[in-house]
């Protein structure tokens, strides 16, 4: 017989708890708290076994796991690996994540391939350099060939939106050709192209 001592918020964001049995379980179980209120386990609440509990578990997670990842998607979009990561801090466990993403998948409602396509297109209109619109999918679990032609964008287009960035900028001294760099080198734009916008610029001086 399993009772339950006491439930801990867990997890980044508290959406996940972690339930203690007492001696016989002294390292606790983590559940998402989602799963937890389902269940209407309280301090006190008991079960016949481990596998008993587990059973209500493996049964209530997949539809829970799934209306969250729709919150989720309806508030932007995701790529798994992201799905995945918040899925895992929210206390869901491997299998009814991973039978959530797979039908996420066949439903086509997440899809990493359109996602870098829009994340590509929206950063490049932002004026990002193409080496932090790498790093940042990187970040989101994509990982792009900085050479792939299929998503790096054309050179004098990157070009022109690295001048048109720091157009306005002065230049007229070293320091502020100083801070004209960094800009360009944090917005992601190679060294190259941001030596070559700034002496575009100095020759406009």
């Amino acid at each position: 017989m399993l009772v339950v001592t006491t439930i801990e918020p867990a997890g980044p964001d508290k959406r996940a708890c972690r339930i203690f049995f007492g001696p016989d379980l002294p390292e606790g179980y983590v559940l998402p708290k989602a799963i937890v209120n389902e269940l209407s386990i309280v301090e006190g609440s008991k079960f016949a076994s481990p596998a008993e509990l587990r059973e209500k578990v493996d049964e209530a997670e997949p539809p829970a796991a799934m209306a969250r990842c729709l919150r989720l998607l309806n508030a932007r979009d995701k790529t798994t690996h992201e799905l995945r990561a918040r899925l895992s801090q929210d206390g869901y466990h491997g299998r009814a994540i991973d039978a959530t993403l797979d039908r996420l998948l066949e439903l086509s409602l997440v899809d990493d391939e359109r996602f870098a396509e829009n994340y590509v297109d929206t950063s490049l209109r932002a004026k990002k350099g193409w080496g932090r619109i790498v790093r940042e999918l990187a970040r989101k679990g994509i990982e792009l060939d900085p050479d792939d032609e299929h998503y790096r964008p054309d050179p004098e287009d990157e070009y022109q939106a690295a001048f048109a960035l720091v157009e306005r900028l002065p230049v007229g001294t070293e320091k502020e050709r100083n801070r004209v760099l960094r800009r360009l080198i944090s917005r992601g734009y190679a060294y190259p192209t941001a030596l070559k916008v700034l002496d575009a610029r100095k020759m406009m001086l």
